[in-house]
């Protein structure tokens, strides 16, 4: 059985880079790393901050 055949809710969005700060982090690792598929078994340097500030930090108003 397919997900359209389920019946599930799909919503598709924009998120700014400056909302998203994790994902763009993310991104231009790949973007820079020339090795192929990496696999993370903890967070690469810099990621945990990004996270923390999202979750304790202010909210990020795009201008």
């Amino acid at each position: 059985m397919t997900i359209i055949e389920e019946g599930w809710v799909r919503e598709v969005r924009h998120v700014s880079r400056e909302r998203n700060r994790c994902a763009d982090f993310l991104a231009n690792l790949v973007n820079s790393n020339q090795l192929g598929t990496s696999v993370f078994w903890e967070p690469p340097a810099g990621l945990a901050w990004l996270v923390e500030q999202d979750i304790d930090g202010p909210p990020i108003v795009r201008s």
